[in-house]
């Protein structure tokens, strides 16, 4: 795990506040917990006492599919993000889509968000045993060939899923600690990408 430091007066100078994007499915939303503990606030919370000036942000939907995604893009890209959250996937999974299929999209999402200096924080997916052993591998394998060229979160619910210390009634769906718990796995990933942002957004001001 990455140790973050708090921002020095100098090393933040852009002006205006850097946007977090979460682009995902159900668990980073705040549709199943009250908005004031969801992942966005939480995250948001974070960034702050860490000295950075960020608003987070949420395109959440239980349904949307890798290719649900794709078409949205441009919607994504118009925010003008500074980091994205792409927590994908368990929709497409669901509907037993084509592992093939689901890296490829993921590809083009990552290629168009980079194209655009956003820096990308991607997070897996745990496949269930019902799936099968070939298609388990598969995704397996294509999670790993996204994460040689971006940063991954291996899963959403690592540590969490089954503690009922830190979900709901369901031992699936993240409480507040729970959230808690994920913002404070996945902080050192969105910390080392804003301080990536901000070191290019200054070196583009000097040229």
């Amino acid at each position: 795990m990455l140790i973050s430091q708090p921002l020095q007066a100098q090393e933040f100078s852009t002006t205006a506040k850097l946007r977090v994007v979460v682009y995902g499915n159900e668990m980073l939303s705040s549709s199943y917990i009250s908005r004031e503990y969801s992942f966005s606030q939480q995250l948001q919370q974070k960034l702050k006492i860490s000295g950075f000036d960020a608003v987070v942000e949420e395109m959440c939907d239980p349904n949307m599919t890798t290719v649900d995604a794709i078409k949205n893009i441009d919607v994504l890209i118009g925010k003008a993000p500074d980091l994205v959250i792409l927590q994908l996937g368990e929709a497409d999974i669901n509907r037993k889509y084509q592992a093939r299929a689901i890296y490829d999209n993921f590809k083009m999402l990552i290629k168009q968000l980079k194209k655009q200096n956003i820096y990308v924080v991607l997070v897996g997916n745990k496949i269930p045993e019902t799936y099968g052993t070939e298609y388990i591998k598969a995704m397996d394998k294509y999670y790993g060939l996204l994460k040689k060229n971006t940063t991954f979160y291996p899963y959403v619910l690592e540590n969490i899923e089954g503690n009922h210390n830190l979900t709901l009634g369901d031992n699936v769906h993240p409480n507040s600690r729970g959230v808690d718990y994920l913002v404070n796995a996945i902080y050192p990933f969105i910390d080392t990408g804003l301080r990536w942002r901000i070191k290019f957004i200054n070196d583009m001001r000097t040229k």
